[in-house]
């Protein structure tokens, strides 16, 4: 308690704000920077989906006119140039996508990639995009268009930036986000007893819950809180006048029915002079003052 009650030097409080915002930055930017990376990957995706739906569509074409002229009876040096033009094609293909070229006896090659084609015949399926939301930007998967089969196998060069994209660099943004969940619960719960230099007239908490029945501890916090109490300091702005109430937090699981629920919450704080509380229409808790201002003080990670 003396300790607490030595006074504050203020270029600590500002040197601990200072730290903190440039840690934040840090994040934010290292996370910007891994977004513009997968947002690349995504034009490099589509730019690859296009090459191969060319590729495609030049083997389709070379097919029939191999056939034919080697149908009419002429060598194969006669097509020969049109077999350098479809290799190539299928080469370059075979780079892109983990696909099968088998040649029939008429000299047509089909295409397959997995359990579907991509060259039968004179017919021919091309690759599409769709958009989706993942990690919080917009990215394109892939997929055949006519049988909406996703991109199967882990080979080729269009699965390596996919892979590149939603697995490496996707896979460190989870990290990264795990991270800094994880930092703000640590830091939160080291500083749940501070206190502002200057009280609120209405705060409204961060995080919703799900059900306003349920426990705290399950209805769906970011970061459920934990068995304890806090305390709810009102200042009266004319006399400088300070009460204190500790509100109890009723998590212990020995009683299911008597853990705390955010309406309860609300029910307890409303009992205290000169604050009303209420719950958002999106689930979260709002403290007003009624007449005088308020400071709080919890020892306990409220929402």
């Amino acid at each position: 308690n003396d300790v607490a009650n030595q006074p504050e030097d203020p270029a600590k409080r500002y040197l601990a704000v200072q730290q903190g915002t440039q840690l934040a930055n840090s994040i934010v930017a290292m996370r910007d920077r891994i977004d513009e990376m997968r947002t690349a990957q995504t034009v490099k995706i589509n730019d690859l989906v296009t090459e191969a739906n060319q590729l495609i569509d030049k083997i389709q074409s070379l097919n029939p006119q191999i056939a034919q002229l080697e149908g009419a009876g002429m060598n194969f040096s006669d097509a020969g140039g049109l077999r350098t033009q479809r290799y190539q094609a299928i080469q370059r293909l075979s780079e892109i996508l983990p696909i099968q070229a088998n040649e029939q006896d008429n000299g047509v090659v089909d295409i397959f990639m997995g359990a579907d084609y991509l060259v039968l015949g004179d017919q021919a399926q091309h690759l599409e995009t769709t958009v989706a939301v993942d990690r919080g930007i917009q990215v394109t998967n892939v997929r055949i268009e006519t049988s909406h089969f996703p991109l199967s196998g882990t080979k080729g060069e269009l699965n390596g930036v996919i892979n590149g994209r939603d697995g490496i660099l996707g896979g460190f943004i989870d990290s990264l986000d795990e991270f800094t969940a994880n930092f703000i619960n640590q830091f939160n719960q080291i500083h749940s007893q501070g206190e502002g230099l200057q009280g609120f007239t209405s705060v409204t908490g961060t995080y919703a819950v799900t059900d306003v029945n349920q426990p705290l501890n399950s209805a769906g916090l970011t970061f459920p809180p934990q068995h304890g109490s806090f305390q709810i300091k009102v200042r009266d702005k004319q006399t400088g006048l300070l009460t204190t109430q500790t509100i109890q937090v009723d998590l212990d699981g020995i009683d299911p029915t008597n853990d705390t629920s955010l309406d309860d919450l609300r029910t307890a704080l409303n009992g205290v002079g000169n604050v009303s509380a209420s719950i958002t229409a999106d689930g979260k808790l709002k403290i007003e003052r009624t007449a005088m201002r308020f400071r709080s003080q919890t020892t306990a990670v409220m929402c």
